[in-house]
């Protein structure tokens, strides 16, 4: 069967979307079959993973997302972000708010205008010493360890060379000490502005919440509490509300182009 799909892009992640509310067949087999056929880069449409808009009505939208491999998603603010554009485009909302229901989470979304959204990322943790050090080949290295969902190691390297960083990058990742930490790297532009750099090489990584994480490391490290994150020429407005200890990103979805995908269900 034919499946209409959309693919949209976010803080240079891509997604495809596909509406299924008026299709019975699909069951949780054949999204897998179909998420690994239509996500591959070589003979499928190519992306970071998809979602299903499974059902919905006046309290809640119901989306699957599933990762390249055929996996559900873990980390889901940046495909509900994008599911919200879509939602907000073809689906009669009432409300100023979009209840998601995605891979069994429940997630608000803001409407803040027609093309930018506001989704609580979570509540932050860290170490009341801010600063601690790593030595890697000789080298001392400082960074602000935050903890949001992911283990985070957040660096400001001035400087240092793309290739160096690359490569440190590289080795906390596969250092025991750190295992399971993501290494960021924050660039400030200005008081309220920085850049992010990572070579996270894991699929299901969110790009809102390493905005988020390297927002909440600038803040600790003087900058402000409301920040605008630029990574690679892609912007989100992150806001951390210190007084709930809640961490709010606002960014907006764009469509990059429309299509369908013959998919042989039989053939699983």
């Amino acid at each position: 069967m034919d499946i209409n799909f959309y693919k949209i892009h976010l803080l240079k992640n891509d997604f495809i979307l596909s509406d299924l509310r008026n299709i019975d067949l699909f069951n949780s087999s054949l999204l897998s079959k179909a998420a690994v056929n239509i996500c591959d880069r070589h003979t499928g449409v190519g992306s970071k993973g998809i979602i299903f808009i499974t059902s919905s009505d006046q309290e809640k939208i119901v989306i699957k997302t599933y990762s390249p491999d055929g996996r559900l998603y873990s980390s889901l603010n940046d495909s509900t972000l994008i599911a919200t554009r879509f939602i907000f485009d073809t689906i009669s909302i009432n409300s100023k708010v979009i209840k998601i229901i995605n891979n069994d989470i429940a997630l608000s979304v803001q409407i803040i205008d027609s093309t930018s959204f506001r989704i609580s990322v979570g509540e932050p943790s860290f170490n009341t010493s801010i600063i601690e050090n790593i030595v890697i080949d000789n080298h001392t290295y400082t960074y602000t360890k935050i903890d949001l969902k992911k283990h985070a190691l957040v660096f400001f390297p001035e400087n240092k060379p793309a290739k160096e960083l690359k490569e440190l990058s590289a080795r906390i990742i596969k250092s025991p000490a750190y295992f399971d930490s993501l290494p960021v790297f924050v660039f400030p532009t200005a008081r309220n502005s920085i850049s992010v750099r990572h070579w996270i090489p894991s699929r299901n990584i969110d790009n809102s919440l390493i905005c988020s994480i390297a927002s909440i490391a600038a803040s600790l490290n003087g900058y402000e509490n409301e920040n605008l994150v630029m990574i690679q020429n892609n912007a989100a407005y992150v806001e951390w509300d210190r007084e709930d200890n809640q961490v709010y990103v606002t960014s907006k979805p764009e469509y990059i182009f429309t299509g369908n995908y013959y998919f042989d269900e039989s053939e699983v």
